[in-house]
């Protein structure tokens, strides 16, 4: 959990808050410094989360307007990896961006992972497990909503992704073994990909998942196809769920 903390080397960015989670530390978010101080102390022990927050320095709400956050949670479920970054801090179709999204699945034994391009009035941080936010300037559709709490809702109740089903269809995609052998009619859903150079590309990464790359301009296409195969969980006609 350690290597958590050289995020802000690879972005070239300062943490200034971070909130520990786990026995006899608080709950709560402080200055960096002490919490880093408090983690070499006790050599990370009891740590089962970790928050990193790079803000504006004179900010009074770290948690509500950072450029760069970052949450690692380990708890009877697995392991979850939410990470946010602002374009100013690195282009998201970049090959800068995408090498680091390698180099962040390798943190954590994952078997999903999805990364996508939102407003930050529309909550990329809350988006990722099923959370709603908008603004008066960005509103929601109520597809949209509906489609944002359904990740939300399967996941504690029927945990569809346990049986191969994506949530949509993003720019970039971690998947394991258990979404690429799932069958599409008479294909997997690797055969699917590789058969057809506009169906993406396909990266291993270690020896459980591989990163599926998706073209910006057969996104929607892409998304129709496998939503008419049924393994999209959460797809919204004409609605993509980046930008």
């Amino acid at each position: 959990m350690s290597k958590l903390l050289d995020i802000g080397r690879i972005l070239n960015v300062n943490f200034n808050f971070i909130a520990i989670n786990g026995k006899g530390y608080p709950r709560k978010i402080v200055p960096y410094e002490k919490g880093e101080n408090l983690l070499s102390k006790k050599d990370y022990a009891g740590v089962d989360g970790i928050s990193l927050v790079a803000s504006p320095v004179d900010s009074n709400e770290p948690a509500y307007d950072w450029f760069v956050y970052v949450h690692y949670l380990v708890n009877e479920f697995g392991r979850e990896l939410i990470f946010c970054v602002d374009d100013n801090v690195i282009q998201f179709n970049s090959e800068g961006f995408k090498n680091l999204i390698i180099e962040l699945s390798l943190f954590g034994d994952f078997d999903y992972g999805i990364s996508y391009r939102r407003e930050y009035a529309n909550g990329p941080e809350i988006y990722s497990r099923g959370g709603i936010k908008e603004s008066i300037d960005n509103p929601l559709s109520k597809a949209e909503k509906d489609a944002i709490t359904k990740w939300l809702h399967d996941s504690y109740n029927r945990k569809s992704f346990k049986e191969g089903i994506l949530r949509d269809v993003y720019p970039y995609n971690l998947l394991s073994s258990g979404y690429l052998n799932k069958f599409i009619n008479s294909l997997t859903l690797r055969q699917w990909i590789v058969e057809n150079e506009g169906h993406g590309k396909l990266y291993p990464l270690s020896e459980r998942f591989e990163l599926w790359e998706v073209p910006y301009d057969s996104l929607m296409q892409i998304r129709q196809e496998l939503n008419m195969r049924g393994i999209l969980l959460c797809y919204v006609e004409g609605v993509s769920p980046t930008l």
